[in-house]
């Protein structure tokens, strides 16, 4: 949901939308014509139709760098929400 400006730096929907779409999620609008009920039920629905995939990567280096991933489907009707890839950061050294 957008109300104003995010996180009071500007940006405002245009914003939200470029987050969004990097990360897989949505921006969702309250409005006399979609409801927060409607918006509720939406959500709803789409986490009853989820699935999870997993791969290993070819390239195994741990350098910082974009990854890309682009997820297709032979299904007309079929959705594809995902994040635009990932950066391939070595994982913390636990304490």
């Amino acid at each position: 949901m957008a109300y104003g400006t995010f996180g009071g730096g500007g940006g405002g929907e245009g914003e939200l939308r470029r987050m969004s779409s990097d990360t897989g999620g949505a921006v969702f609008h309250v409005d006399r014509g979609h409801t927060l009920d409607d918006i509720f039920r939406e959500i709803q629905d789409e986490m009853r139709s989820q699935y999870s995939i997993a791969y290993s990567p070819t390239n195994p280096k741990k350098d910082g760098g974009f990854r890309k991933i682009e997820i297709r489907t032979s299904a007309r009707d079929f959705k594809v929400q995902a994040r635009k890839g990932y950066y391939a950061v070595a994982p913390e050294a636990a304490n």
